[in-house]
Parts: structure tokens; C-alpha cells; sequence
């Protein structure tokens, strides 16, 4: 059973349900009151926004393993590790906001998501090989670039939370 979650396909179709499901409670005002209520809560944004930069900085497992030299563990473990955590995005996000918010905040949402759907459109779905090559060419910059972006307006959101 395992090796059928541990495809990449698997990934992405079980990210784009996480992703619909988020953008249609949104759309719809499919809300659940106690989680309204919760993130309402001053000591709630506090520890749903740890949580979330928490899950946030595992993802860098990837630019981690390849900055030390260990491309053959890159490719292997923390690479299906990173595949496995980008497809919780939604959830993580969801807990934190079930909203994508205002001004700056939907800035970073759109970031956030997008980041997460470049993510998802993994270059490994292409069948093609010379294909592949050119889209990854493409893929692996701007994945890199939005990781970048999200992570300096994480940090221009964390500044503005403890500034207020």
C-alpha cells in the first residue's frame, strides 16, 4: 500500500484535492465555527503561525542536503520527504487562516500557493525526457524564486505580527 502513496502522481493528485478543497471552503464560506473562533484567538495565531513557519522550514531539507554536498541523499529520502510535506501545504495553511486575507497577507497567500502548485506540477509527470529537461530548466528556478519570495515575506509578516 505504501508504494502506491510514494509516487509523484499520487503527490500531486492528493495536493490539488487539499488545494480545491481549501479554495472551495473559501469561495462557498464553508466555514467550521470552532475553528473560526480559534483563529480569532491571539494565542492561536501565535501558535498556528509556529506551527506553519515550523512546517515551512522542513521543507528546506531539500536546499539543505544539496548546499552540504549530499546530493545522493538530495535525491533520495529527504527528496520523497519533501514531496510528502509540500503536499500538506493547504492543510498547514488552512489551520493558520482559512482565508487568503487582504493586502499584504493576499500577497503572500498567492505566493504561498503558488509556490505550492509550482510544487505540484512536478517536472517527473512529463514522459518525455528531452521534454522533461527543458521543463525542469524552467521548473527548478522558479520553484527556488517563489521559495525566496515566500520566505522574505514570511519574514515581513512576522515583523509586522511583533511590531503590533
Amino acid at each position: 500500500m505504501w508504494n502506491v502513496l510514494n509516487t509523484t502522481k499520487t503527490y500531486t493528485l492528493l495536493g490539488l484535492v487539499f488545494f480545491i478543497i481549501f479554495v472551495l471552503q473559501d469561495m462557498l464560506s464553508l466555514k467550521m465555527a470552532w475553528l473560526e473562533y480559534l483563529q480569532q484567538q491571539a494565542s492561536f495565531k501565535i501558535y498556528s503561525g509556529l506551527l506553519l513557519i515550523t512546517y515551512f522550514m522542513t521543507l528546506f531539507i531539500m536546499p539543505y542536503n544539496r548546499h552540504c554536498k549530499r546530493p545522493h541523499i538530495a535525491r533520495g529520502i529527504a527528496y520523497r520527504q519533501h514531496q510528502q510535506r509540500g503536499t500538506l501545504a493547504p492543510l498547514f495553511f488552512y489551520i493558520h487562516s482559512t482565508t487568503g486575507g487582504g493586502a499584504y497577507l493576499l500577497l503572500l497567500s498567492t505566493v504561498y500557493f503558488s509556490h505550492f502548485l509550482i510544487g505540484l506540477l512536478h517536472y517527473q509527470l512529463i514522459q518525455n525526457h528531452r521534454q522533461r529537461r527543458q521543463f525542469y530548466k524552467i521548473w527548478l528556478p522558479l520553484h527556488i524564486i517563489l521559495a525566496v519570495i515566500l520566505t522574505t515575506l514570511i519574514g515581513f509578516h512576522l515583523y509586522i505580527v511583533a511590531s503590533y
